[in-house]
C-alpha cells in the first residue's frame, strides 16, 4: 500500500513540475521548432493521405530525422485542442513524468530499503537538466521512460525466477511489455537506439544467465507462445 501512495505522490509531483506554465514561453528554435513544424504539417495534411506515416518538413521535403510517433501524437493533440506551445509540450511532458515512478519501482527491485529507492526517484525528479528537458517538446524523456520500463520488467522477471514463481501470466506480461517498449523505442528515436538498448538488455540477461536460464528452455518458449 505504501508503494502505491508514493507512486501517486511522485507522479503527481512530476506532473506539476513538468507541466507548470508550459505555454508561457516560446518554442526553442532548434529541437522544439522542428518537432512542432512536423507535427503541424501532419495536422494540416489531407486525412486520406499518408503524411502521418511519411511526415514532411515545412518546405515539403521528407522528414528523415526521427520516426513520427511523437510527432503524430502531438498532431493528434493539435486536432483535439489547438496549435499552441502548451499543446506541443504537454504530451511529451506527461510521458516524461512517468519516468519518476518508474525509477522508484526500479529502485524497489534493486535496493533493500524503500528509503533509498524513494530518494533516488526524488534526485532524478529535481535534477535541473532533467526538469528542463522534460518540459520541452523533445524525445529524451519519452525514451527514458520506455527504457526504464524495459529495465523494470527485466528486474521483475529476475525476481520471478529467483523466487521460482510459477505464475506464467506475469512472466508473459513482462515479456510482452519488454517487446512493446522496444518497439516504441524504434518508433520514437529510431532503430539504431533500439538496437543499442537491446544490446544493453542482452548484456543484462547474460550477466544473470543462471537466473534467466529457464526463460530459454523449450518448455518455457512453448508455454509463452
Amino acid at each position: 500500500m505504501k508503494n502505491i501512495w508514493w507512486l501517486w505522490i511522485l507522479f503527481l509531483t512530476a506532473i506539476f513540475l513538468y507541466t507548470f506554465n508550459l505555454g508561457e514561453f516560446p518554442l526553442r528554435d532548434w529541437d522544439e521548432g522542428i518537432v512542432a513544424t512536423v507535427a503541424r504539417e501532419i495536422y494540416r495534411a489531407n486525412p486520406g493521405g499518408y503524411t502521418w506515416l511519411y511526415p514532411q518538413n515545412i518546405d515539403g521535403s521528407p522528414y528523415w530525422n526521427k520516426p513520427p510517433l511523437i510527432h503524430g501524437l502531438i498532431a493528434l493533440n493539435y486536432k483535439l485542442f489547438s496549435v499552441s506551445e502548451l499543446t506541443t509540450r504537454c504530451l511529451p511532458a506527461i510521458i516524461s513524468a512517468l519516468c519518476v515512478p518508474s525509477l522508484y519501482f526500479i529502485g524497489r527491485e534493486i535496493f533493500i530499503t524503500q528509503k533509498v529507492a524513494l530518494f533516488s526517484a526524488i534526485v532524478y525528479l529535481t535534477l535541473i537538466p532533467v526538469v528542463r528537458h522534460n518540459r520541452l517538446a523533445m524525445l529524451d524523456g519519452v525514451i527514458t521512460f520506455e527504457f526504464c520500463l524495459v529495465i523494470w520488467c527485466l528486474l521483475r522477471l529476475r525476481t520471478c525466477f529467483l523466487n521460482k514463481s510459477n505464475n506464467l501470466i506475469y512472466r508473459r506480461l513482462y515479456l510482452f511489455i519488454i517487446g512493446i517498449s522496444l518497439g516504441l523505442l524504434c518508433l520514437t528515436k529510431g532503430i539504431a537506439i533500439a538496437i543499442l538498448l537491446f544490446l544493453i538488455t542482452l548484456l543484462f540477461i547474460i550477466s544473470e544467465i543462471k537466473t534467466f536460464l529457464p526463460l530459454f528452455s523449450w518448455q518455457t518458449i512453448f508455454i509463452f507462445f
